[in-house]
């Protein structure tokens, strides 16, 4: 069996890191922490990994950050990528518009190029119409659109199965 050598005692890093377990609000930093934890405290890696859904090469990897930067390096690096165009607010505000009558906002319907538009003479921020779209799914809308036609009811009505064959043809009633 062999034994890991490290540049400071396992004890009081392994201490030092259970302190920081109970401090800080991260969850995978805290899990990081534990692990590195285990280990430090004389549990193999193949065990630790066996337990968790983490690789022994991932664990091992955490094991020798530790030893040479410390536990801080442990924690989450910030994410990069562009910044959203609508804040959360803006898109509680845009669920809200949603949920009201276009007409009285001087629309027809609430869709991709409606919202684009309402978007930038209100808001001042310039978005697509595909932005709009996937807003909509992510707010929890569906993308299906009302007929012109009664789905239900007509069934057995010739100009329901011309409907039915043809959808741009408007229903009379």
């Amino acid at each position: 069996m062999s034994h890991r050598v490290y540049s400071k005692d396992p004890l009081v890093m392994r201490e030092e890191g259970m302190q920081l377990l109970n401090l800080l609000p991260d969850g995978s930093y805290s899990f990081r922490i534990s692990v590195v934890s285990l280990v430090l405290g004389g549990l193999s890696v193949r065990e630790v990994a066996r337990s968790t859904k983490y690789t022994e090469a991932t664990i091992f990897g955490w094991v020798k950050t530790v030893n040479e930067k410390g536990f801080e390096a442990l924690q989450a690096k910030p994410k990069s990528g562009r910044p959203q165009k609508l804040t959360d607010i803006q898109k509680h505000e845009i669920d809200d518009l949603l949920q009201q009558d276009p007409h009285d906002k001087g629309y027809k319907v609430w869709d991709g190029p409606s919202v684009s538009d309402y978007i930038l003479k209100n808001m001042g921020i310039e978005v697509t119409t595909r932005y709009c779209q996937l807003l909509f799914s992510e707010l929890g809308y569906s993308r299906i659109r009302s007929q012109t036609f009664p789905s239900k009811g007509a069934e057995d009505t010739p100009e329901r199965a011309e409907f039915k064959k043809n959808p741009r043809i408007k229903a009379t009633r």
